[in-house]
C-alpha cells in the first residue's frame, strides 16, 4: 500500500545518507591521519564515529524491522534488540531497573486466570501452528519434553566439566609455552586484515574497547535470543506460535554441548600457541604440580577467565552465535537476521583484533554451531501442552 511505499522509501532514504555520513567520516579521518598538524584530542576521531555510524545501521534496521514487519514475533524480536542497544548506553543500575519492570511486567501478563468448574484441556500443536486436536498423543506430553529439557542441561554440564580439564591439560602439557622464550604465534591473515582497516579508520585499540563496550553484542544477544524469544513463545506471537520454549531451550542446549564437545576434541588433538606471550604463567601455576591430586585439583578449578591453548574452536563464539541461532529461527525475518549476524560479526572482529581467538576460530565455531542447530531441527516436536 502507500504506507508501505513511504516507509520503504524512507527507509532507502536513511540507509544511503548513513552510507554517506560513514563514507564521508572515513574519508576526513584519513585526511586528519595524513595532514602533519594533527592533535591528540582529534586523532582517529573520525574513523571512531565512522564505526560508531556502521554499527547503528544495523540497529535501525532493526527498527525498521520493529516498526513495519507484517509478523508479530518479528516486531517483537527487533523491538527488544533495539531496546538493549538503548539500554546498553544507559548506566547500569538504571538498565537493570528496566529489566527488573520489563520481567514484573511479562509476569503479571501470562499469569493464569482461574476458571472454576472448567474441565482440564490439552492442546496439541501441530507443525503448521493449527490446534490438532484433544488428544495428548497427537503431540509429545509436555513433561517428557522437561525430562528431554533436564536431560539436554545435564549434558552440557558434564560436556563443560570435561572442555575445563582437558583447557588445563594441553596447557599444562605445552611445556614450551610456560617460559621464555615462548612460541612464535602463527600468521593470522584475518587479523592482519582487520589491523589494517583498523589503521586506516586511525582507531586504536582503546577504540575497540571502546566500540565493543558501546555495542555489548552478547548481552544485546541475551536481550533478544532469551527474553525476546521466551515472550514469543509463551504468547504465541505471529510465527512463533508453534513453537514451545521447552522445545527451543533444549535444542539451543544440546547445540552448544555438541558443539563444546567439538571444540574441545580440536584442541586437544591440535594445541596451537596462543597470541599473548606468557599467559600460561599469567593463569596457571608455575611449574605445573607434581601431585596427581594436586593436578587434577587445578584442573577443575573454573577456568572463567579462558585458557591459553584452547583455540581450534572459539568457545565464545558457539554461544553467542546459538543466541543468534534462536533469534533468526524464532523472527524469520531478513532484516532482523541481517541486524543480528551483523552485530555478531563485529563482535568476532573485536575477539580477532584483541588476540583472544585467531580469526580462524571465530569463523569455524560460528560455521559449527549454525550446521548443529539445523541439524538438531528434529529436538522441536510437536508439544501436548497440559498432557501427562
Amino acid at each position: 500500500g502507500g504506507w508501505g511505499r513511504i516507509s520503504r522509501r524512507f527507509w532507502s532514504i536513511a540507509v544511503a545518507a548513513s552510507l554517506a555520513l560513514a563514507v564521508s567520516l572515513a574519508a576526513a579521518s584519513g585526511i586528519w591521519q595524513g595532514g602533519d598538524a594533527r592533535s591528540a584530542v582529534s586523532e582517529g576521531r573520525g574513523g571512531f564515529y565512522a564505526c560508531l555510524a556502521f554499527l547503528c545501521l544495523p540497529v535501525l534496521l532493526a527498527a525498521h524491522v520493529a516498526l513495519f514487519a507484517r509478523h508479530s514475533n518479528d516486531r517483537f524480536l527487533a523491538a527488544c534488540l533495539v531496546a538493549s542497544a538503548l539500554c546498553n548506553q544507559l548506566p547500569a543500575s538504571v538498565t537493570a531497573l528496566v529489566a527488573a519492570l520489563a520481567t514484573a511486567a511479562f509476569g503479571l501478563w501470562t499469569r493464569p486466570i482461574p476458571v472454576y468448574g472448567a474441565p482440564r484441556i490439552s492442546i496439541c500443536i501441530d507443525d503448521s501452528g493449527a490446534d490438532a486436536g484433544t488428544s495428548p498423543e497427537a503431540g509429545v506430553p509436555l513433561r517428557a519434553v522437561q525430562r528431554r529439557a533436564f536431560v539436554s542441561v545435564v549434558t552440557l554440564i558434564a560436556v563443560l566439566l570435561c572442555e575445563n580439564f582437558m583447557v588445563w591439560v594441553v596447557s599444562a602439557t605445552y611445556k614450551e609455552s610456560h617460559q621464555e622464550p615462548y612460541p612464535q604465534p602463527l600468521r593470522d591473515n584475518g587479523r592482519i586484515v582487520l589491523q589494517g582497516l583498523m589503521g586506516a579508520a586511525g582507531l586504536g585499540e582503546g577504540d575497540v574497547q571502546g566500540l565493543r563496550d558501546a555495542m555489548n553484542v552478547q548481552w544485546l544477544l541475551v536481550g533478544t535470543a532469551v527474553m525476546g524469544g521466551f515472550v514469543c513463545c509463551d504468547l504465541r506471537l505471529g510465527k512463533a506460535s508453534n513453537r514451545s520454549a521447552w522445545c527451543v531451550g533444549t535444542r539451543v542446549v544440546l547445540t552448544l554441548a555438541a558443539a563444546r564437545a567439538v571444540r574441545t576434541a580440536s584442541f586437544v588433538m591440535t594445541v596451537l600457541p596462543s597470541q599473548i606471550p606468557g599467559c600460561y604463567a599469567m593463569h596457571y601455576p608455575r611449574p605445573p604440580p607434581e601431585g596427581v591430586w594436586e593436578w587434577v585439583r587445578v584442573g577443575l578449578v573454573p577456568a572463567s577467565f579462558g585458557g591459553c591453548n584452547d583455540l581450534v574452536i572459539s568457545g565464545h563464539s558457539t554461544v553467542t552465535s546459538a543466541l543468534a541461532c534462536t533469534a533468526s529461527t524464532l523472527g524469520g525475518n531478513r532484516g532482523l537476521d541481517l541486524a543480528v549476524w551483523w552485530l555478531l560479526a563485529f563482535d568476532y572482529a573485536c575477539e580477532v583484533l584483541q588476540r583472544y581467538h585467531y580469526s580462524t576460530d571465530m569463523f569455524l565455531g560460528a560455521v559449527v554451531t549454525v550446521l548443529l542447530f539445523r541439524a538438531l531441527a528434529s529436538v522441536e516436536a510437536p508439544v501436548a501442552v497440559g498432557g501427562g
